[in-house]
């Protein structure tokens, strides 16, 4: 993870663990993830989920919160992986329409993260 040698991993889980405490005291569902369950959660899913930035887990958990990724029933991991890989397509999608649209230019067509979020912020909102 991008932010892993920053923060170091402790941090990092713990931060990712409160996006969790905040999606899971925000959801109306019968069973709640506990602290241990968030906690392992946390460390999951930035073990797994290496190539996201911690402004990629922001937005995710953002999103995921106001309901974008669908219904929610239950929240466990197998929830968020499917809510991940459809946060991962729209990524993609609006990396390649901006590439599509991009003039050429000195930065080899690499994209800065804050034009990206500045971009999802506009196109969610």
């Amino acid at each position: 993870m991008a932010y892993k040698k920053d923060l170091g991993e402790r941090s990092l889980n713990k931060i990712i663990a409160f996006f969790l405490k905040d999606l899971n005291d925000s959801i109306n569902i019968n069973l709640k993830l506990n602290n241990e369950q968030i906690l392992t959660l946390a460390d999951e899913l930035t073990n797994t989920y290496t190539p996201m930035k911690l402004m990629d887990f922001c937005l995710f958990f953002r999103r995921a919160k106001m309901g974008y990724f669908g219904n929610v029933y239950k929240l466990d991991m197998q929830m968020i992986n499917e809510w991940i890989g459809k946060y991962e397509v729209e990524i993609e999608n609006i990396n390649y329409n901006e590439h599509l649209t991009r003039k050429p230019s000195r930065d080899d067509g690499r994209k800065s993260e804050p034009k990206l979020i500045k971009t999802l912020l506009k196109k969610w909102n």
